[in-house]
């Protein structure tokens, strides 16, 4: 199997899901834009559908193996609620192509069965290490839903002004003052 071409379909395809549309988007302009054959697409993949579900999958599984690595030895809620907040930046500078169509993707449209990225297994990895933190009293007692959305929304914020041109420099910059203020916010 040519992981070279395989790979040259993903990146073409999340491309242009994200910039047209999964609906605006056609096998053809994928063959298009990535200079290969319909022959060659459908050698890796059933139609448009298997390339989103490969694509949806394949995000959930990056984003996963950089928020474990990323916590792997960080024990107490104010150091995990600090690398989330580095691994999405860091993410974001090096791989925005793979953040952007996280963040601006209709997933559910796509989807067969609706899932979103926000109900995905990393947001839920999230949520667990914020009701555990709540659970350990190192955070104010409230909604854990509310409490994942009080971390994670300020720096998404903050993603998507990066992402559309608004932000020029490197994410890390903001890197404390974006996570003092989530700090602030769910401190006990």
């Amino acid at each position: 199997m040519d992981t070279e071409t395989k790979s040259k379909i993903i990146e073409t395809a999340r491309k242009l899901f994200t910039r047209k549309g999964y609906f605006n988007t056609s096998i053809r302009d994928i063959s298009r834009e990535a200079g290969l054959s319909i022959g060659a697409i459908y050698h890796y993949f059933n139609g448009k559908e298997d390339i989103a579900e490969y694509l949806y999958n394949d995000t959930l599984q990056f984003l996963m193996r950089n928020l474990k690595e990323a916590l792997v030895d960080e024990k107490y809620a104010k150091e995990e609620f600090m690398r989330i907040i580095e691994v999405f930046y860091r993410l974001t500078d090096e791989f925005p192509d793979i953040m952007e169509y996280a963040l601006y993707v209709k997933h559910r449209e796509i989807m067969r069965d609706n899932r979103t990225i926000c109900s995905s297994e990393p947001f839920e990895y999230i949520m667990k290490i914020v009701s555990d933190a709540i659970v350990k009293e190192e955070i104010r007692d409230m909604d854990p839903l509310l409490a994942t959305a009080t971390l994670m929304g300020l720096p998404i914020r903050l993603i998507t002004l990066k992402l559309d041109g608004v932000i020029q420099d490197s994410l890390f910059n903001y890197v404390d003052e974006t996570f003092d203020s989530c700090w602030r916010a769910l401190r006990r």
